[in-house]
Parts: structure tokens; sequence; C-alpha cells
């Protein structure tokens, strides 16, 4: 190699994302676990919690806070919106449970029993009349909730 003369050109280009989440679920977000990210545009990328703190703190300025560790998520992407900002406020998205073959409805369609249980109004066989049956509630996300008592494809009503 000539003297003056670069022996190696590097460039790196990391997006990272850092937050806090409490000392207390820190289980819920561990290296490794993968998320989503939100941006003000609503466009979502996925990314990877590479680093989750040791060490815990608490904000000066609310002393009975709950103890924080700093978390930091590796972004796959970043969307064209935000490509040339240096700092920007996202959304992290994560999913504490996953129901699989579940059975939702709007959670908007649930009627409240005078008992504390639930129940959805569906639409009858003949297409004309409705019925109430009961339901047992599970996981709740995005206006929708899992539910067990009525089959897949039910057709309920939902109150406009």
């Amino acid at each position: 190699v000539s003297p003056g003369q670069p022996i190696l050109e590097l460039g790196i280009s990391t997006r990272v994302v850092t937050t806090e989440i409490e000392v207390e679920d820190q289980d819920q977000l561990a290296r490794g676990s993968i998320i989503e990210v939100e941006f003000p545009d609503g466009a979502r990328v996925g990314g990877v919690v590479s680093e989750v703190g040791a060490t815990s703190s608490v904000s000066p300025a609310d002393p009975e806070a709950e103890p924080m560790l700093p978390v930091t998520i590796r972004l796959d992407e970043v969307p064209a919106s935000v490509a040339g900002l240096n700092e920007v406020t996202v959304e992290v998205l994560t999913t504490r449970r996953l129901a699989e073959g579940a059975t939702v409805v709007p959670a908007s369609a649930l009627v409240g029993v005078g008992d504390g249980s639930f129940a959805v109004e569906v639409v009858n066989a003949d297409g004309a009349t409705t019925s109430f049956v009961a339901v047992e509630p599970g996981l709740f996300a995005d206006g929708l909730v899992e539910v067990s008592g009525i089959e897949p494809g039910t057709a309920v009503v939902v109150p406009s």
C-alpha cells in the first residue's frame, strides 16, 4: 500500500431505540426479544433487544417512581420518512401473550351480564333473529377480544 492510501474504508450506520422498562418487567423484554417499533407516520419496523442494562435508576424528578432499567433495541431498518433524522419519538410494541387459533370479536360486542359475566349477541341461523350467548373473554388487543363459548365464524352484533 502506498503512503497516504486508505487501507480500509468502513461505513457503519446503526439505528437504535433507547427506552426504559420497570425492573419488575425485565423478563418481558429480555435481550434477544423480537419487537416492533411504530414511527410517527404509522410505519412499523422490526427490531431486536440488543441490551438490557444491569443498573436501575429512579428519576430525580420523581423519587417515588419505580426503578427503571435502560433498554437498547437495534432496528432492522427505518422508514424513509425519518431516515434523515437523528432523533425521533417512537412507540415500542411488545407481545406479552399470544393466542393462536383464537375466536375473536370486537370488544364492543361484549355485553356485561348482571352477575359479572359476559355475553355476545349472535345472529341466529335464520338470519333474521338474534340471541345472547354466554362467552368467556380472554386476551384483549387492538379493539378485539378473544372469546370462548362461540364457534369461529359466528356472526355477532356490534353496537354502532
